[in-house]
């Protein structure tokens, strides 16, 4: 082949390079461009000042759009004091979930008054020897037997302890008779006289278990149980004319308590 046919044959491969080389150079991808203008080989040193001046950078990473943080913080923040505002709202104004007793006559302003007693668990039966068959104690401070499941011994020894003992009478026609010396006597006596001391403490040791029993569930002697027995202990403290504890002014009648609940509504 002779000098000028070979600078020729060289000439067009030159041209058919380049011409790949720029159509993969201005490729769609920025990447590729930027790594073939910079990396690439060129066949000649104008090729490659073409490809340089061509050069177009990648596109810019987006930035944060600070607009649109500010509004989603201010919106936290909303939210939060809401949540606060409604909070302290509902300490200061709690809601009130009460279910008020059965009742079809109460006055406004009044509270509903229920007699409860009803629902008997265990009795001591009518006659002292029938109470120990059941099982059942004798409690002066009640002055009657009284089954153990309503029996609070521990208040009963402690009003005796503190407030006893007292002075009994024999009832005799409806009025106080003989003194009855013997304490024992006293579970099998149907009725007798005391001093007005032990109707004080009688009517306080009452309400206290009530009390107790308001408190705890537990089962209470029906002897206290009626609000006639509250009414009339009221009267009994407030009486401006209440004579002297030592007086004997108190007629007792013996009784055969009954265990009931302290509740018969709700």
């Amino acid at each position: 082949m002779s000098p000028k046919a070979l600078g020729t044959t060289i000439g067009k491969i030159r041209e058919t390079l380049y011409s790949d080389f720029h159509k993969y150079g201005v490729a769609q991808s920025g990447e590729d461009e930027y790594f073939l203008a910079t990396g690439g080989m060129s066949l000649s040193e104008d090729s490659f000042k073409t490809e340089e001046s061509k050069y177009i950078p990648p596109p810019p990473r987006r930035r944060c759009n600070f607009t649109t943080i500010i509004a989603v913080i201010s919106s936290i923040l909303a939210v939060t004091l809401l949540f606060a505002v409604g909070a302290l709202f509902y300490q200061k104004h709690p809601s009130i979930n009460y279910t008020p007793a059965i009742t079809d006559n109460m006055d406004v302003g009044g509270w509903p008054l229920v007699e409860a007693g009803g629902n008997v668990i265990v009795d001591c039966g009518s006659t002292p020897s029938e109470a120990k068959d059941k099982g059942c104690v004798w409690d002066l401070m009640s002055f009657s037997w009284t089954h153990p499941a309503c029996y609070n011994k521990n208040e009963s020894d402690t009003f005796l302890a503190e407030y006893g003992p007292w002075k009994w009478y024999e009832n005799v026609n409806n009025k106080p008779g003989a003194e009855v010396l013997d304490e024992e006597g006293l579970p099998y006596m149907s009725m007798v006289w005391t001093q007005e001391h032990y109707h004080i403490a009688h009517c306080t040791y009452i309400l206290k278990l009530l009390h107790i029993a308001g408190m705890s569930g537990h089962l209470v002697t029906d002897e206290g149980i009626g609000m006639f027995h509250t009414d009339h202990c009221v009267k009994v403290f407030l009486d401006p004319e209440r004579v002297a504890f030592e007086k004997v002014t108190t007629r007792v009648q013996l009784l055969f308590g009954k265990c009931v609940t302290i509740r018969d509504v709700n």
